[in-house]
């Protein structure tokens, strides 16, 4: 079952005029508000955008930033929000705290919720690394790392039922638990 989910939230309703509007106050003594009657339309303004701003390699990227996208993304793994948190430029970040929110992986280790609805694990397959160096990920693999899974959930159950707190309980949990960000 695919559980990775990816929700708006909110949107800038016309985000190439929005650049448009941002770029031509850069190199324009009048207040170009005044002059919404006269912006092209939504398609020519990117057209316009993409030749002033981004042709040639210019680095003026700052009238990109106003435009604006607000998304709910659900049950990525940690890895995922980590590289979008690290390759970011103009992003903000709200992301479910594993402080407030191991219940869920405590009915995991129940049985009350299946496992990968906590943790997230690639599906069996041929792989390569970055050097292209080719593996097998085979289901006899999968089903140990799932195991590990169940045994560190288990174990995070256990260490919060004898009172340690949640931040020194998940720094045992695997690295890719499924987590929601805004």
């Amino acid at each position: 079952m695919n559980r990775f989910r990816v929700e708006l939230i909110a949107a800038t309703p016309n985000p190439q005029q929005c650049i448009y509007a941002a770029m031509h106050q850069d190199y324009s003594e009048g207040f170009v508000a005044a002059d919404r009657a006269e912006w092209p339309d939504e398609t020519k303004a990117g057209e316009i955008c993409v030749k002033r701003l981004l042709a040639g390699e210019r680095g003026h990227y700052g009238p990109l930033e106003h435009a604006q996208i607000v998304l709910n993304v659900g049950w990525f793994p940690h890895s995922v929000m980590q590289q979008a948190r690290t390759h970011r430029v103009g992003v903000s970040f709200d992301v479910q705290s594993m402080r407030y929110t191991g219940d869920r992986i405590c009915r995991a280790a129940n049985g009350e919720l299946e496992l990968e609805e906590v943790f997230y694990l690639r599906p069996e397959g041929n792989y390569s690394d970055r050097q292209g160096k080719k593996y097998a990920y085979t289901a006899e693999e999968r089903s140990k790392d799932l195991e590990l899974c169940r045994l560190a959930a288990e174990r995070y159950r256990d260490m919060l039922a004898a009172g340690f707190a949640e931040e020194h309980a998940r720094g045992i949990l695997p690295f890719d638990y499924r987590q929601h960000f805004v």
